[in-house]
């Protein structure tokens, strides 16, 4: 029974000794993004005509869109495209004229060489060329030529932060 007693004060001892403990430690990291958008900055409306429309629209038929370059949402500025002439045609469909769109008049030769309308010449046709780009903070410029078949301008503006309706308005009003 010594015996007996003895073994169970020692068999406690043993297995404590033998109780491998392993710590596992945890590293977490939060990480809090916020987006803060900044207000835009615009600078007032204006208009600047540099060569006021006096021809007759009325002895043309036609307006050609030759060059339509435009910033998209993210600034990066596209070159006339299928998406973008096709806006500016419905916009421009109000007007009198029969609109031409160069994805339209031949597919293939727009997307090799965007600007091949203005080589298509006709007394009845006008020339549209449009550029906007980024301006001054977030600013949107927009250049409008208008040209005869001759390459004589017979319109010609800049516009800062005005609608596409409004630069319009002198062809798709008279």
């Amino acid at each position: 029974m010594k015996k007996l007693l003895l073994l169970l004060l020692f068999i406690p001892l043993v297995s404590i000794g033998q109780d491998d403990v392993t710590v596992v430690a945890v590293k977490s990291e939060t990480k809090i993004n916020t987006n803060i958008e900044n207000e835009l900055v615009l600078s007032d409306e204006k208009t600047t005509i540099k060569t006021p429309l006096t021809a007759d629209l009325g002895n043309y038929t036609h307006l050609l869109i030759v060059d339509y370059t435009y910033p998209s949402f993210r600034n990066i500025v596209f070159d006339s495209s299928k998406q973008g002439n096709e806006s500016l045609k419905q916009t421009l469909s109000l007007s009198v004229f029969e609109i031409m769109n160069p994805f339209e008049v031949d597919k293939k030769r727009a997307k090799k060489e965007p600007n091949f309308l203005k080589t298509i010449k006709n007394e009845s046709y006008l020339y549209l060329y449009i550029r906007q780009g980024k301006g001054r903070g977030d600013d949107v410029n927009t250049t409008i030529i208008v040209r005869d078949w001759k390459n004589k301008q017979i319109y010609s503006a800049t516009h800062i932060n005005t609608g596409l309706n409004e630069i319009l308005a002198p062809l798709i009003d008279y």
